[in-house]
């Protein structure tokens, strides 16, 4: 149950950041704007947007959880202990990451609701793609000498990919655009 969980709220972690990121740019890039600021038409976009973010934010809460069960190989309910959670995202690496992440994550679900402006959105994708990258610094070339040629590359294609894909999912998906 515990590895299952794990790739389920991954993959939904992934999905939903790659479709807010997504929506982001197709705020930004994609969307005809009124003086910088982001027409009536368009605010769709934004709460799509938001709402994908917050179910990043709620699949990145459970795959914390489901994370740590894996370490632990313990019980999903047994990883809920408070001072073990705790311990985990204060602690160890891979948990500080995930923390920021999701941190991040809660920030641009909240942010991307209250952006009026084509620059306020554009700080909100800078932000998303921090709070995406942040776990690649836990990596296993993280943890070597000399491997910042390899996290600086894995950075750029997971920034690139992402931006790539999460585009082209909003393009097929959205009705707002001609």
């Amino acid at each position: 149950m515990v590895e299952l969980t794990l790739t389920l709220s991954k993959f939904t972690y992934l999905l939903s950041a790659t479709l807010t990121i997504g929506f982001l740019l197709a705020i930004i890039f994609f969307a005809k704007n009124l003086h910088g600021h982001i027409r009536e038409n368009h605010k769709t976009l934004r709460s799509k947007a938001g709402i994908a973010a917050w179910i990043w934010a709620a699949a990145t809460v459970i795959y914390i959880v489901a994370t740590l069960a894996s370490v632990l190989d313990v019980s999903l309910l047994e990883a809920l202990d408070f001072t073990t959670l705790r311990s985990f995202i204060t602690q160890i690496s891979l948990g500080k990451f995930l923390a920021i992440q999701l941190l991040g994550a809660v920030i641009v679900a909240i942010w991307v609701k209250r952006c009026q402006r084509i620059t306020q959105a554009t700080l909100v994708l800078l932000l998303a793609l921090v709070a995406l990258s942040a776990p690649i610094f836990q990596s296993h070339s993280a943890s070597g000498g000399s491997h910042l040629m390899a996290i600086g590359t894995l950075l750029v294609h997971v920034v690139a990919i992402t931006m790539w894909v999460g585009g082209l999912i909003v393009i097929l998906i959205s009705t707002e655009f001609d």
